[in-house]
């Protein structure tokens, strides 16, 4: 690619070497350091190759020694670009502002592209590299890919490995994910408040409880309250004479689940507004610069009602080579609103949706229904969807463990304090 620019910006011909001895002519252009490329023999008295165009000069003693002729067949390059055109000098002005401005845009990032991510979204990542002043439009020799690298790991708890580098104008973030991250609870702590407690997140009737570290405080058949302990990672270890000696922390690892209430209520109006479109659509082409964008004008008086779509292209010379210009169009769908009425019957046939829909959510987060009781109520303006879910799930979330002090002799510590 570079030699392919060095040759046009050079300039080169195609020529025609002939005579007898143009061999012995082409020889001695080698010796005196004179490139000849792509070099087609086409009889024993003349050969065709590709040679500098100002080489030629330097060839002509060579060419008169040997009683060799030459012909230029083709001409190639900036400099026959140029001199065809001399007399349209706003031509030349203009791509030389052209390059100018593509080298000057080649000193900044004007295209993210996020690789690997699967839990972390890639515009939460273009947000945290726009804080770090490494997203779009940062110069490319402040950006430190190490440190950046460092950054997301510690940032984003999810992340186990990272790669940021720059390929042409664009920055390229690698990410792995730990998808199956799991806390490690078989780990002590001599400093508590690195240990955690499991408690309730909700009021519930306790099912089950299975734990694997740390001490219950609940059993089946408890009642429980929202913030109510029921596994603790503080264990007291007692000495001979029954008292507190020291205190062990491990985080509490339990699997504790419940019987929780779900309160359900819906609306579905008797009268509402449906969208259809017309059919009618009108484009508008947009040039964008950075974050502006300029918009053709509308013709014709725009609609009352209308969707947008919107179709953009970045402009790029290569696969890594961005530009921060743009192009693309806007799509004017027109619709109109028309009234329609909820009856009984489709009333009902929604608010089951609606709830099916609502049970599946609860079920995709690991929620086993037991029961439902909804009923529909009809008012003047809307159907009213009430009712209760009788549901088993997980009710333990963790939280930091509270310091206890050891007590001191010839004192007494209540047992579950």
């Amino acid at each position: 690619m570079i030699q392919f620019l060095y040759q046009k910006l050079r300039g080169y011909v195609y020529v025609r070497f002939s005579g007898k001895n143009a061999r012995r002519c082409m020889n001695l252009c080698v010796r005196q350091n004179i490139s000849l490329w792509k070099i087609c023999v086409l009889s024993e008295e003349e050969f065709c190759f590709y040679m500098y165009a100002d080489d030629i000069w330097l060839c002509r003693p060579m060419l008169r020694k040997t009683h060799t002729q030459i012909k230029i067949l083709k001409r190639y390059g900036v400099p026959f670009f140029t001199f065809h055109y001399r007399k349209r000098f706003f031509f030349p002005l203009a791509l030389a502002a052209v390059c100018l401005c593509i080298l000057y845009y080649s000193g900044f990032v004007w295209k993210i592209e996020v690789i690997g991510n699967s839990n972390i979204s890639e515009d939460t990542m273009i947000t945290y590299l726009q804080e770090k002043k490494a997203g779009f439009g940062s110069e490319i020799n402040k950006i430190d890919c190490p440190s950046l690298e460092l950054a997301i790991r510690q940032d984003f708890d999810a992340v186990i490995w990272s790669s940021v580098y720059i390929r042409g104008t664009k920055l390229i973030v690698e990410l792995q994910e730990n998808i199956n991250q799991q806390n490690d609870t078989a780990q002590t702590f001599s400093d508590p408040t690195e240990c955690l407690d499991l408690v309730a997140a909700k009021d519930a009737v306790i099912t089950s409880i299975i734990t694997r570290s740390g001490v219950p405080y609940v059993t089946e058949g408890q009642e429980v309250h929202k913030g109510d302990l029921l596994v603790s990672g503080c264990q007291e270890i007692r000495d001979d004479s029954g008292e507190v000696a020291q205190y062990y922390y491990q985080s509490a690892d339990a699997d504790v689940r419940g019987i929780v209430i779900y309160e359900y209520k819906d609306n579905i109006p008797v009268h509402w507004q449906e969208e259809s479109e017309t059919g009618q659509k009108r484009t508008h082409f947009c040039i964008g610069w950075k974050d502006w964008f300029f918009e053709s004008p509308a013709v014709f008086p725009v609609y009352e009602n209308s969707h947008v779509m919107e179709e953009y292209h970045q402009l790029h010379l290569a696969d890594n080579f961005y530009l921060p210009f743009f192009a693309g169009k806007k799509t004017y769908r027109e619709f109109e609103y028309t009234t329609q009425t909820n009856s009984e019957e489709t009333a009902a046939d929604k608010a089951k949706q609606n709830l099916d829909q609502f049970l599946s959510n609860l079920e995709q987060n690991g929620v086993q229904i037991i029961s439902k009781n909804v009923r529909m109520i009809k008012r003047s303006t809307n159907y009213v969807i009430t009712g209760e879910i009788k549901a088993c799930e997980s009710i333990a979330v963790p939280t930091p463990t509270a310091q206890k002090e050891i007590p001191q002799e010839g004192t007494t510590t209540d047992e579950h304090e």
